[in-house]
C-alpha cells in the first residue's frame, strides 16, 4: 500500500513546506567490518537528526506549525491525503494533482462527483480505506473524521480548550455526516478553495476514541493524562500515561515507541500498516 507524508496545515496554495536535516551515519553500522561498504541492506536502524527539538509533539500541525515538529511526526501519522512526490506531478497540474489518497481511497474532485457544489455551499465526499487501524489496535472509521472535525472547530468553535494555533479552514465546515463507517461527508457553509488541505497529513484524523476520553476529563490535550498502548502494533512500541504531546497514536508506517527529551524519538515499525 502507497501511503505518502503530509504535513497538515498545509500552505493554502495547497503546497506544503517542511525541512528536515536528515544526517545519516558515514561511518559503518553497528556491527560491521571495518572498512566494509556493503552498501544499503534490509532492517537495521537508521539514525536522523534535526537541527531544532520540539517542545511537543502536538507542534506538528495542533499548537503550532514547526516544520521540524512536522518532519518528526509525519512517519507515524496520516491524514485522508498526502502530498506527491513532486516528480510524481504531472504536467499543467491541477490542485488535486499534488495530492494522493492516504487514509481516503481517491482525491475527492468535482471531475470524480466527490465534490458537488450547490449555490454558495459545497459537499466533499471521503472514501475512507477498509481494515485499518490505529496503532492501538482500534479501528479506523468515519467517526475519526466526524470527531477530527469537532475537534479543530465544531465543538468548541473559538473556545477550545486546547490552544490551537489556527482554526483556518476548519471554521468553513458546518457538518460532518457519516452513511456508514467509510463514508464521510463534509459540508461546507462557502465556496472553500482550499479544501483538500483539511483532514491532509499529519494529524489530519485524530482517533475518536481517544478524543472522546479527552473530553470527558476537560478537553485540553496538554493537560489530559490518558492510557495508551502501542503494543498492538509492535511489542516494542509505548505503553504508558501521559498527555497527547508526548506521545503518538496513528495510522503510519512507524509507531511511536519514546521520546526523551534532549536526547532522542525512537519509532518502530508498525505491524499493522
Amino acid at each position: 500500500m502507497n501511503r505518502s507524508w503530509l504535513p497538515q496545515h498545509v500552505r493554502r496554495q495547497g503546497i506544503a513546506i517542511f525541512a528536515l536535516l536528515v544526517c545519516v551515519a558515514c561511518t559503518n553500522p553497528p556491527g560491521a567490518p571495518s572498512g566494509s561498504n556493503a552498501g544499503p541492506r534490509a532492517g537495521g536502524t537508521l539514525y536522523a537528526a534535526s537541527w531544532l527539538e520540539p517542545t511537543s509533539l502536538l507542534e506538528a500541525g495542533i499548537t503550532a506549525a514547526s516544520q521540524h515538529a512536522i518532519a518528526d511526526v509525519a512517519p507515524m501519522v496520516e491524514g485522508l491525503l498526502g502530498l506527491k512526490n513532486a516528480a510524481d506531478v504531472r504536467k499543467n497540474p491541477k490542485v488535486a494533482d499534488f495530492y494522493q489518497p492516504q487514509l481516503a481511497t481517491e482525491v475527492p474532485t468535482t471531475d470524480n462527483g466527490d465534490v458537488k457544489v450547490s449555490g454558495s455551499t459545497m459537499r466533499v465526499t471521503y472514501k475512507l480505506r477498509h481494515g485499518v487501524r490505529w496503532s492501538d489496535g482500534q479501528p479506523f472509521s468515519s467517526k475519526d473524521v466526524v470527531d477530527t472535525a469537532n475537534f479543530f472547530y465544531l465543538k468548541f468553535k473559538d473556545a477550545n480548550p486546547t490552544q490551537l494555533f489556527s482554526t483556518s479552514g476548519w471554521d468553513q465546515i458546518s457538518s460532518v455526516t457519516t452513511p456508514d463507517d467509510y463514508t464521510a461527508v463534509v459540508n461546507y457553509k462557502s465556496l472553500y478553495g482550499p479544501y483538500l488541505t483539511n483532514f491532509a497529513g499529519p494529524y489530519g484524523v485524530l482517533p475518536s476514541h481517544l478524543l472522546q476520553q479527552t473530553w470527558t476529563a476537560g478537553g485540553d490535550l496538554t493537560r489530559t493524562k490518558l492510557a495508551v498502548d502501542n503494543t498492538p502494533s509492535n511489542p516494542a512500541a509505548y505503553k504508558g500515561s501521559d498527555t497527547w504531546d508526548k506521545w503518538l497514536v496513528g495510522t503510519g508506517p512507524f509507531v511511536f515507541r519514546e521520546w526523551v527529551g534532549g536526547d532522542h524519538l525512537t519509532m518502530v515499525k508498525n505491524n499493522l500498516w
